[in-house]
């Protein structure tokens, strides 16, 4: 590929959704890539397709993992804050005996002293609105972690979007170079990376076929029967 064309060049894009992937040159954050190394292959509008289709797929199963990861981790944070917050409304702490000993050593003459632990919480009266004020704080909590959560979920994506672009860029790039190598053809080439973005569907659960279902496969007509046979699909129109 030529400096020129600036095959890899990166910006944030906004991330496609399966639904929404279109076979337009100008709507794919793929179509720089694809039009500068290969603007005369028939199959041009299938790769568009497909690429967009990937990487929307693959952006979804990685926010996806990231996120339960985190919530996990931040609902662990916040169950240990708020059970604090509501047993010292609902539950007693009885000391039987106070250490002064700020550097961590038993006090002389208290090894065998023993301090009550904090109790479990636990409702004890209605009377007094104990049971009121920890429903309510349980609201409050959720909300906010809902909150955060999307916050959070706004960042990840963010980031993975960045990071699985300039992959499917990578992946890409380096199908049309390692293709060009045994291939003069342009039609060729564009068939030979169309096998790997296949490839690469079936690794996350996107059925090509469907992607390009009532879609227009090819720019000529002659080069259909070229693609139906990466997708392995004879009757498919």
């Amino acid at each position: 590929m030529s400096s020129t064309s600036t095959p890899f060049s990166f910006s944030a894009p906004a991330t496609p959704s399966l639904s929404s992937t279109s076979a337009s040159p100008s709507s794919s954050p793929f179509s720089p890539l694809l039009t500068s190394s290969l603007p005369h292959a028939s199959s041009l509008p299938a790769l568009l397709l497909l690429a967009d289709a990937l990487y929307a797929a693959r952006v979804e199963l990685e926010v996806k993992k990231e996120m339960a990861t985190l919530s996990g981790s931040l609902r662990d944070e916040w169950k240990v804050r708020v059970g604090a917050v509501k047993a010292s409304w609902m539950a007693r702490w009885i000391p039987e005996l106070e250490l002064e000993d700020d550097e961590g050593e038993e006090d002389e003459g208290a090894t065998d002293a023993k301090v009550t632990p904090l109790l479990p919480p636990t409702i004890i009266s209605d009377a007094d609105g104990t049971a009121a004020m920890s429903s309510q704080v349980d609201a409050s909590v959720e909300r906010e972690f809902g909150a955060r959560i999307l916050e959070a979920e706004g960042r990840v994506r963010s980031a993975v979007s960045s990071k699985e672009r300039m992959e499917m860029e990578l992946l890409i790039g380096c199908a049309i170079l390692e293709a060009q190598q045994e291939h003069d053809s342009p039609n060729d080439v564009a068939l030979e990376v169309l096998a790997v973005l296949i490839n690469a569907c079936d690794e996350v659960g996107v059925e090509a076929r469907e992607v390009l279902a009532d879609r227009p496969l090819v720019q000529e007509e002659e080069d259909v029967e070229g693609v139906r046979k990466e997708l392995g699909e004879s009757n498919l129109e």
